[in-house]
């Protein structure tokens, strides 16, 4: 009797800036098996005088980790003006139903020298934990100083496996000039 094992997972190089913990695709898995939580199978199959007989092992991933979903993800400012202080809402959820999600860091990235200081987020604790429902609102506050165009995003890192990154766009503009009196 000859036994072979063949092993499908998937693990990322960590230098790579990816999730702890990468799929290979759910394709043709069995109606008890959740796609949405499959990570690989391990196979065993058996040659002998006998016949062959195939057994498989599925590995599913934790619920533990939270499932972030933030609104908006480009963020737009109406009528900005020099001088005015300008509100959007940022919401962040907690999609999963079984575990926490935990927001790590927050940065902003790509803004021209000088210009993420015209973006403040109003309030944003971090690390953070939201529950599973759970959401949390945030302004994000733009107070343009110069009629140049101005566009960065805001990224948002959390212990989601299958987007441990979120960018929010935020593309901005002041158009005419503040006027004292």
């Amino acid at each position: 009797s000859t036994e072979r094992i063949v092993m499908r997972l998937a693990i990322p190089d960590p230098n790579e800036n990816k999730p702890a913990l990468a799929c290979p695709p759910a394709v043709n898995l069995p109606e008890a098996i959740p796609a949405e939580r499959y990570c690989g199978y391990m196979e065993i199959r058996s040659d002998s005088r006998i016949g062959d007989s195939k057994k498989r092992v599925y590995f599913l991933v934790s619920q533990t980790a939270g499932q972030i979903k933030v609104t908006p993800t480009v963020l737009t400012f109406d009528n900005p003006q020099v001088g005015r202080e300008l509100r959007q809402t940022l919401t962040i959820t907690n999609e999963s139903t079984s575990g926490d999600l935990k927001i790590e860091k927050l940065t902003k990235v790509g803004f021209t020298s000088g210009t993420s200081s015209l973006f403040q987020i109003d309030g944003f604790p971090w690390p953070l934990s939201l529950s599973p429902s759970e959401s949390i609102e945030y302004a994000i506050i733009y107070t343009p100083q110069t009629t140049d165009g101005v566009t960065g995003r805001i990224e948002i890192e959390s212990n989601d496996i299958s987007q441990p990154k979120v960018n929010v766009t935020v593309p901005a503009a002041a158009v005419g000039e503040r006027i004292e009196v």
